[in-house]
């Protein structure tokens, strides 16, 4: 999780963006709703592998592809509203 106002939402639009105009359908998910899509989805995952050992081999065969992005600059929103009050 990073902090408010740093960018997430935004990177993530321009990615749905570009993803689109190349043909692919994109969904947008907040964590929460992301986190409990997940959940559900492992659990549909055992019921098509059979075993719950396997689907977290499964599934730790696919971590290692994935990237981990780290927002931990301030907060343009902060930025914006001390920059206001300034002038």
């Amino acid at each position: 999780m990073a902090m408010l106002g740093t960018g997430k939402t935004h990177l993530a639009t321009a990615i749905g963006v570009e993803a689109c105009k190349k043909g692919y359908n994109v969904k947008f998910f907040r964590t929460a709703a992301l986190v409990n899509r997940l959940v559900e989805a492992r659990k549909e995952w055992v019921n098509i592998f059979y075993d719950e050992q396997m689907t977290a081999a499964i599934i730790d065969r696919l971590i290692p592809h994935c990237y981990l992005l780290i927002f931990d600059g301030q907060s343009y929103r902060m930025k914006q509203s001390l920059m206001k009050q300034l002038s």
